[in-house]
């Protein structure tokens, strides 16, 4: 079998690296062009340079491979997987001397070195991931020896202060190359060794072209923690560095509170953690998210809250046959709306267009100015495929809410995971402040009756119902905030 087997073939899974593009947004005359034009600033300024241009043979996953993450290796396989893991190693080693050299002396090379440099890593730290999935889904096998200790992406950690930075340069030009790929392939593999700044800048990409965080925000505030004593564990890279990385802190300032980036939102506020009660000089207080931070999706409220609420939604079944076709079911919603609110629901059904969405029920409100539907979204093949890779989630289906009024339709994603075995059920809407923003209503039940003949009473002493209340902003649910946003900022709390 060939090392380098990466080809196309219908019906198979490509390796993640054989796509990452090296010249994003150029066509071949442009990429042409712009090699030629670095070249001939090298020969004017009579630069040193180490084989501009040039990459490292990094090598590649048999496709074939992308198959067989439940029955595993064959005798001949495993073993030219060995042989890759040492040839791997070999060209991490390769890259890291290389990256020693741009570091002590970055002006000996051309940007068109640097950024092959970083486009072999990143292949190469695919395709090492790759082989660890592949080995880790073949549990009769011992596993592949890898060798983590090279850590070529640690040696940026230090070198990275300053945008404008040769260092910072490259890792924000590779980001936006690979964030060109659709999807988050790329982010599912979950490979933590990636540079901080990396992530940061491949969640913004992808922000803005496919308004999703493919999770990158979380490995950009969370990388490398491992590496870090465990008292200072759970702190980012950019809660360590923020001071020295203005530009880009002001840049996740535009997203907080903003309801056209919710998605955004929510990930800040979430994943921006401890730094609410260490004073002013915190990643948390400079973006403004403490406010955010009073309550959230979790929060608990006592239940005559919801009972005494006179914005209190009214609750009616949906019956609609199973086997119902999208379409049948956007056309059975959009005549309710229109009905109920003088409303319908065309746009909301835009945003799940690779999923089928079966409405449960609906709300209305007592004004009848606004209907929430209640529904579940599924893929539209729910069968499990045995050549997905085990690194790319799965999800049978996931609850939605869809509110109309006779001028907009929203769609709301509710969390999951309320209860201690189940997602919990939603058993009310409120807008209760009245801000056009509804509030959902979740009950779950905590703690099991198992006590073995002890006079264990449900509801007192165990199967405790737990009931929170979470708001709907953009298209989450976050902590409750009364009024459509903190009415006090947080500056002002400590005049």
């Amino acid at each position: 079998m060939s090392l380098s087997a990466v080809h196309s073939n219908k019906g198979v899974l490509l390796t993640i690296a054989a796509l990452l593009t090296l010249c994003v947004g150029c066509s071949d005359h442009e990429a042409s062009s712009q090699r030629q034009s670095n070249t001939s600033q090298q020969q004017s300024t009579n630069l040193p340079t180490e084989n501009p241009g040039s990459h490292i043979e990094v090598f590649d996953v048999p496709i074939e491979w992308m198959t067989k993450w439940n029955v595993g290796l064959n005798d001949d396989e495993f073993q030219l997987a060995q042989e890759l893991a040492l040839k791997g190693v070999e060209q991490e080693t390769k890259l890291k001397a290389k990256f020693q050299k741009i570091i002590s002396n970055p002006q000996a090379f051309s940007t068109d070195d640097i950024n092959n440099g970083f486009d072999d890593l990143l292949k190469l730290t695919v395709n090492m991931n790759l082989l660890n999935w592949i080995k880790g889904a073949d549990r009769k096998r011992q596993p592949i020896t890898l060798n983590p200790t090279i850590n070529v992406w640690g040696l940026f950690d230090d070198h990275i202060v300053n945008p404008g930075s040769v260092l910072d340069n490259g890792i924000t030009s590779l980001a936006k190359r690979a964030a060109i790929r659709p999807g988050c392939d790329l982010a599912y593999m979950q490979m933590k060794e990636i540079s901080p700044l990396f992530w940061y800048e491949y969640t913004l990409a992808k922000v803005e072209a496919e308004r999703q965080t493919c999770n990158g925000l979380h490995y950009f505030l969370t990388t490398h923690n491992y590496l870090l004593p465990k008292d200072q564990q759970n702190i980012g890279w950019l809660d360590k560095n923020w001071q020295e990385q203005t530009e880009r802190v002001k840049k996740l300032k535009e997203y907080v509170g903003n309801e056209k980036y919710s998605f955004l939102h929510k990930a800040l506020v979430d994943g921006v953690d401890g730094g609410c009660e260490h004073g002013i000089q915190s990643l948390a207080n400079v973006l403004n998210i403490c406010p955010w931070r009073v309550n959230t999706d979790r929060s608990e409220f006592p239940k005559e809250m919801l009972d005494k609420d006179k914005s209190h939604f009214k609750y009616f079944p949906i019956e609609l046959k199973n086997d119902a076709s999208k379409v049948e079911a956007e056309s059975a919603i959009n005549i309710m709306a229109q009905k109920l609110v003088g409303g319908s629901v065309d746009s909301s059904f835009a945003a799940l267009k690779d999923t089928r969405f079966y409405p449960m029920g609906y709300w209305v409100s007592s004004d009848q100015t606004k209907v929430v539907f209640k529904g579940v979204s599924r893929p539209k093949t729910i069968a499990y495929d045995n050549s997905r890779p085990r690194y790319i989630p799965f999800t049978l289906e996931q609850t939605i809410l869809i509110s109309a009024t006779s001028k907009e339709s929203r769609y709301l994603y509710v969390p999951s995971g309320y209860g201690q075995y189940d997602d919990g059920q939603i058993i009310g809407i409120t807008d209760q402040d009245k801000d056009g923003n509804i509030e959902v209503w979740i009950s779950a039940t905590m703690g099991e009756c198992d006590g073995d003949g002890e006079e264990l009473r449900p509801g007192i002493d165990c199967a405790i119902p737990h009931h929170y209340m979470a708001e709907q902003f953009g298209n989450y649910l976050g902590g409750f905030v009364q009024g459509p946003s903190p009415q006090i900022p947080f500056e002002n709390k400590h005049e």
